[in-house]
């Protein structure tokens, strides 16, 4: 069985699946925050995902969990027209927005190298027909 662990108040749940209705899809949501829960461990509460995750991995992470939702781009920059902005992920210097409404994600925290290599890993989560 697997348990979950919330990034921002660090409560434990097993199995929980919590219905959100953002977008018409399923997400598994702490229901103390509301936010996504990434972090999952073994029944034993061994970790699966590495503790020690660079900012990069946790960032290629997160885009790949909520891709779906974000699927029209990923910026760098904050968005001056003033586009409804969520924050899913804040920790360690790294913070992830995405816009639902427009489709897309902003990512501060990372180097410039660093986020180069995040878009390419961006671009290869697209299906191969929109290419």
């Amino acid at each position: 069985m697997k348990a979950y662990k919330c990034d921002r108040c660090g409560e434990f749940f097993e199995e929980y699946h919590y219905q959100s209705s953002t977008c018409g899809r399923s997400l598994d949501l702490c229901p103390t925050c509301n936010v996504k829960l990434h972090k999952w461990y073994t029944n034993d509460t061994e970790r699966v995902e590495n503790e020690e995750m660079s900012n990069l991995e946790k960032a290629k992470e997160i885009i790949k969990t909520y891709y779906e939702d974000a699927d029209c781009g990923i910026f760098n920059s904050r968005n001056t027209v003033g586009d409804t902005m969520e924050t899913i992920y804040e920790d360690e210097g790294l913070t992830i927005d995405i816009c639902y409404y427009w489709s897309y994600f902003e990512v501060f925290g990372l180097s410039r190298a660093e986020f180069e290599e995040l878009e390419e890993y961006y671009d290869s989560l697209k299906p191969e027909s929109e290419g």
